[in-house]
């Protein structure tokens, strides 16, 4: 009887620690069902946002997802536009200035077109030649492409639009027809070597004197400022330099190929000498020109030399990435009293234009004439730090994937932003291993504008002038161009290749960076991305 008690007491123990282990695992697998649906939970509300977030960029990129709706974006003048247009007379030189987005190179076709018109009707004595160009091969594809939307008539079937470069090698070889030419400066051992000034005197030569045509008396005699040079260069310096300077120009001279610069340099002086004239044939009534500010003061005078009539030109100098204090007073170009300023921003939303004119500001001399507004509203500019190069890299095809999968953006209507064209062929490469899409660069000799299903590629200097429905611009950590240039204008220059890279997007702009950044131009960009996005 108590054995049976004592075993009834053991079993009830035994019952009531089950009990009591199978209330834990109970336990346990409750906590591990809530932690699972907090988790659930926590993705359906990540999957929500990101629904939201697809949703919300859906209805504030409507404009430009198709190739039809980008090239309709282009083709229709605003009412100052137009009223620009209406004001040219073509008696004498004129200037169309403004910011990137206001539509300096539509205003200069439809320019363009209206005398070619007034051509036809011979409103003129006698028929008269034009010709448009600018400064890079992809901006010359892409006035052509804007030109046959257009229907604009003549310019395509006669090539009338080509670049500064076929323009001008023309006149040079007309001059110098046994010369080749090249664009490197070939280094005479002697100075390379053995002059103590050394790098300094290449530096002048290529950065200051070429470009902007300055003579021994304005250089040694007149003691001309020297706007943007790194190191200042006393009398003596002066004359030490100029005398090496001719040293290499009678070497030069020597050779069978010659730099373009030294040779546009020579005929300038040719010609003001009376020594060269200019043959009819190589001149014409009416120029164009594009992105003027990017030609070198030398490059505009010589061609101002060819024109009979006037020069048409679009400009801004917030956009200049290759000629660091640029003025027309060099060039023999008169614009004063007749130019005129776009001031509205018809390319980009509101978002892009006031995170670009907040940078702007930025800018050091900065041009305060222009102050574009605009009228259309999008979604945010993005900005996306990470810790290398790789990461940036996947959110940038990620971004890609989602433009195209979720917004439904046609390849064609986006295009990648780098520095240099190295960063880009990484980028290429993983467009088409992760995402199967071809991509193209917009200034290979065979890139066609019309082309569709292919992403687009530039660097920051074959970008200018050109506009894309989505722009994912990466900024690498470098500081440029402080080898050359004194410090403030290489911060300028540095700012103004940013500047001309965030004013390409019509209606979505990412920017991706690295987090430990420590260039101030990148860095101020940064700091406006992270306060508009608070």
């Amino acid at each position: 009887m108590q054995l049976d008690y004592e075993q009834q007491i053991t079993k009830n123990k035994q019952n009531k620690e089950r009990i009591d282990e199978l209330r834990r695992e109970k336990n346990e697998v409750e906590q591990a069902n809530r932690k699972t649906q907090k988790e659930l939970q926590t993705q359906i509300e990540k999957l929500t946002d990101a629904e939201n977030y697809i949703d919300n960029l859906s209805r504030m990129t409507s404009y430009t997802r198709t190739r039809y709706d980008y090239e309709q974006s282009l083709v229709h003048l605003t009412r100052q536009q137009q009223s620009i247009v209406n004001q040219v007379k073509f008696s004498r030189d004129f200037l169309v200035k403004g910011s990137a987005g206001t539509g300096k190179s539509l205003v200069l076709l439809k320019t363009l077109e209206k005398l070619i018109q007034q051509n036809k009707q011979s409103l003129f004595d006698g028929e008269k030649s034009i010709q448009l160009i600018t400064f890079t091969h992809s901006l010359e594809k892409y006035n052509k492409y804007v030109a046959a939307l257009l229907n604009i008539e003549n310019p395509l079937e006669e090539e009338i639009i080509g670049t500064s470069e076929s323009y001008v090698n023309k006149i040079l070889k007309d001059a110098f027809p046994d010369i080749k030419l090249t664009y490197a400066l070939p280094k005479i051992p002697d100075i390379e070597n053995e002059n103590p000034l050394g790098q300094d005197i290449w530096t002048e030569l290529d950065k200051f004197i070429l470009p902007k045509c300055v003579s021994q008396k304005e250089y040694c005699e007149e003691k001309i400022r020297r706007t943007g040079m790194k190191k200042a260069q006393n009398a003596g310096k002066r004359k030490a330099i100029w005398e090496a300077v001719e040293i290499i120009f009678t070497e030069w001279d020597n050779l069978e190929e010659q730099p373009v610069q030294y040779v546009i340099y020579k005929l300038i002086h040719k010609i003001e000498n009376g020594e060269y004239t200019i043959s009819e044939e190589l001149k014409t009534d009416y120029l164009f020109v594009d992105e003027a500010q990017d030609l070198s003061a030398a490059t505009l005078r010589l061609i101002r030399t060819t024109v009979r009539e006037s020069m048409i030109l679009a400009g801004d100098n917030d956009q200049s990435v290759f000629q660091p204090g640029f003025t027309w007073n060099r060039t023999g170009i008169d614009i004063s009293g007749h130019s005129k300023i776009l001031n509205i921003n018809f390319r980009s939303t509101n978002q892009i234009n006031e995170v670009a004119e907040k940078y702007r500001a930025t800018i050091k001399g900065a041009d305060k004439e222009n102050m574009p507004e605009t009228f259309r509203l999008g979604p945010p500019v993005e900005l996306h730090e990470n810790r290398n190069q790789d990461d940036s890299f996947a959110q940038m095809i990620s971004t890609v994937k989602m433009c195209i999968n979720s917004l439904n953006y046609e390849p064609e209507n986006i295009c990648l932003i780098a520095p240099r064209k190295s960063l880009l062929e990484q980028l290429r490469e993983e467009l088409k291993t992760q995402l199967d899409l071809e991509s193209a660069f917009v200034n290979d000799t065979d890139f066609d504008f019309s082309k569709s299903g292919i992403i687009r590629l530039a660097t920051t200097q074959s970008c200018k002038g050109l506009d894309f429905p989505v722009v994912l611009f990466y900024l690498d950590h470098r500081a440029h161009f402080v080898d050359v240039f004194d410090e403030v204008t290489a911060d300028k220059m540095n700012r103004n290749m940013i500047y001309t890279a965030i004013t390409r997007s019509i209606e979505m702009l990412h920017v991706f960076t690295l987090s430990d950044s420590t260039a101030a131009p990148i860095n101020d960009l940064k700091a406006i991305l992270k306060t508009e996005t608070k």
